[in-house]
């Protein structure tokens, strides 16, 4: 692989990125939650994986993670034939710093904080560092492919590949691609999330909130108003979800499902809860368009440690109705 600097961005230079039969080592960027689980991945898949992170504790934090949940498969017999969880770490490089840690990269999958200017700051870096047929994904839950890409010189090569938290354990992968990026770029990181166990989701064009958010934000809208007209508590709702829609949704998605009870009767019943969701708006100004979720999530917790999200026990108690129903 060709290392060296990302001026030149011409028409022979996008049609040399690396298929997804060349991807040999992997370099990590970020070492918190989800940027350890993303790095033990690739390792049990049998990608050498560069761990790339800011300083020795954070890297050090993150290795121990890795073991911890190494062991975990292990003991669950689910690591591939004959190996150990040695041999998974001995594919993990901890690297300090982007120059030393992209070099070699056949793939950098980026997973830092969720801050626009932050990842556009990083992938500036990434990409003076990373060799010039080298791919490149970043694993945010929301934000644009698009604006994040803004910045690069081969933007073309850049996607979101949005990893569901916990990252070893959850199967899907969002593969969202930005507005210029190569759709030969797109169908090899949807293979390499095949090829390390993954369920890839490809999206066609990119989507605020892509996929899986904009239907979990859809469903804890209409949990919160139902929390917020008294209907019943948190646990209630949690424990319909949990036991019926939950265990159903596992097996067969919500539209297939809707041949379970047919179209007709999914139709009837539309007709009759359209007048009864909610209405209450996202923002001040009260528009009827969308609920305000913001008013259960923004408060911070009172007893637990710094970050922290309240509890969900705590959500009957702090609603508060953002305006009145039209």
């Amino acid at each position: 692989m060709e290392a060296g600097s990302n001026m030149d961005t011409g028409t022979q230079e996008k049609n040399t990125a690396v298929g997804v039969d060349d991807i040999r080592t992997v370099a990590n960027v970020g070492t918190g939650t989800m940027g350890h689980a993303i790095a033990l991945q690739f390792a049990l898949a049998g990608y050498a994986t560069h761990l790339v992170g800011r300083s020795e504790a954070s890297l050090d934090r993150a290795m121990t993670n890795i073991r911890a949940d190494a062991g975990t498969f292990a003991d669950a017999g689910l690591l591939r034939d004959g190996e150990s969880v040695d041999d998974v770490l001995a594919r993990i490089t901890p690297v300090i710093g982007y120059e030393q840690g992209v070099a070699d990269a056949d793939f950098v999958i980026e997973a830092i904080a969720e801050n626009l200017d932050v990842k556009r700051e990083a992938w500036l870096e990434i990409e003076q560092f990373a060799p010039k047929d080298a791919i490149f994904a970043t694993s945010t839950s929301g934000l644009s492919p698009t604006a994040i890409a803004s910045v690069l010189e081969r933007p073309e090569r850049f996607v979101v590949a949005y990893f569901w938290n916990p990252a070893h354990l959850m199967p899907l992968v969002e593969v969202v691609p930005g507005e210029r990026t190569d759709l030969q770029v797109l169908d090899t990181i949807v293979e390499l999330m095949r090829r390390i166990g993954k369920k890839p989701a490809k999206l066609n064009k990119e989507a605020l909130g892509f996929i899986g958010n904009r239907l979990q934000m859809a469903v804890l809208r209409e949990e919160f108003h139902i929390i917020q007209e008294g209907i019943a508590d948190a646990a209630t709702v949690d424990d319909v979800m949990k036991y019926s829609l939950g265990r159903r949704w596992n097996l067969v998605g919500p539209v297939a499902s809707i041949d379970l009870g047919g179209l007709d009767v999914f139709y009837n019943i539309s007709i009759y809860l359209f007048d009864v969701w909610t209405t209450v708006p996202a923002r001040a100004h009260c528009s009827p368009r969308r609920s305000r979720p913001a008013t259960l999530t923004r408060k911070p917790a009172e007893a637990s440690s710094p970050g922290r999200a309240r509890p969900a026990s705590a959500l009957s108690s702090s609603v508060t109705r953002p305006c009145s129903r039209p």
